[in-house]
């Protein structure tokens, strides 16, 4: 194999001091053009596993990205002749047990009328190739399961009288086959955009205006998790003040696990009985200024040993709090 050197040999310097998760991520993006939801699921487990947070399920292998990702990297010396694609399986409804073949010289012309498998073919051949973009292969949506696609490859080195075959299983790289290239109208829009206005990058670049966007999606992730447990921390904090040997202590000493809203909801009625317990309560302790400001927990902390309903106005307001929230 040559030696890797210019853009890519530069972009593997800087990917290998890259956590894993972030090279795995270049890599898909190398690779297939863009993140998939599978595959932004699969790279947030490890993200998660990465800093320490609780991951559901089994988190994916991080591959790191090599060479042999790349478009046109050099992975193979000798020069190959696509020969045929056959025996295609898991792909669309493409009949099996057919075979694609492809001219000695010359342009081989494929047609056929809409729904006949040109695309089917052609995104295995990118897939299984070199492309630029790269779409996903689609199952036979009439099956309940569909298959991994596979397919078999024939290939003719120069001086080679007969064809030998290359198995594609649809994930495994295969050197060989990187010695062809594909380019179609969404290659193209990699060369001119839409404007048509040149935006032209060497091979590689491309992959780092999706990566960056994925790192910010990340970043807002982590951000609303971590805010997230600071206002848990900080309820939970709140409710300690709420502590007691009445109704509410005893419901707030069971914090989270045995607090319903319905619990919520009963506890947070404001009967007449409990307004005269307040104006009692208020009575004797000169007014309560403290409610009506910050202070307010403070408050509900000196006094509800006294009383049952202080705890429950605070449970009715964070209540409320609660609905504006989901709201």
């Amino acid at each position: 194999m040559p030696e890797v050197e210019g853009t890519i040999a530069s972009i593997l310097t800087w990917s290998a001091d890259r956590p894993l998760w972030q090279q795995d991520a270049l890599r898909r993006l190398v690779v297939q053009g863009e993140l998939s939801p599978t595959d932004k699921a699969e790279l947030m487990g490890m993200v998660r596993q990465w800093v320490g947070l609780t991951v559901l399920g089994t988190v994916a292998e991080a591959r790191s990205l090599v060479a042999s990702d790349f478009p046109s990297s050099g992975s193979c010396d000798a020069f190959l002749r696509l020969v045929s694609l056959k025996d295609l399986t898991g792909v669309n409804a493409l009949a099996e047990g057919q075979t694609l073949s492809f001219g000695p010289t010359g342009l081989t012309v494929v047609y056929g009328e809409n729904g006949a498998g040109k695309t089917g073919y052609f995104r295995v051949l990118k897939h299984a190739c070199q492309a630029r973009v790269v779409e996903p292969i689609l199952g036979d949506v009439r099956q309940a399961v569909t298959p991994r696609p596979t397919a078999t490859f024939e290939v003719a080195g120069t001086g080679e009288e007969a064809p030998r075959s290359l198995n594609w299983d649809g994930g495994t790289q295969l050197p060989d086959l990187k010695q062809f290239s594909l380019f179609d109208s969404a290659c193209g829009r990699q060369i001119v955009g839409t404007a048509s206005d040149p935006v032209f990058l060497p091979v590689g670049l491309e992959a780092f205006s999706p990566f960056a966007d994925f790192l910010d999606e990340v970043r807002s992730s982590l951000e609303t998790e971590a805010s997230t447990l600071r206002d848990s921390q900080h309820l939970t904090s709140c409710l300690s003040e709420l502590r007691g040997d009445h109704e509410v202590g005893r419901l707030v000493g069971s914090f989270p696990n045995s607090v319903t809203e319905e619990a919520i909801e009963r506890l947070a009625i404001f009967s007449e009985a409990d307004a005269d317990q307040l104006r009692s309560t208020k009575r004797s302790r000169g007014g309560c200024p403290g409610l009506q400001d910050k202070s307010m927990v403070t408050t509900i902390r000196s006094m509800s040993r006294r009383s049952n309903c202080l705890p429950r106005i605070w449970l009715r307001q964070w209540r409320i709090f609660t609905l504006t929230e989901e709201g």
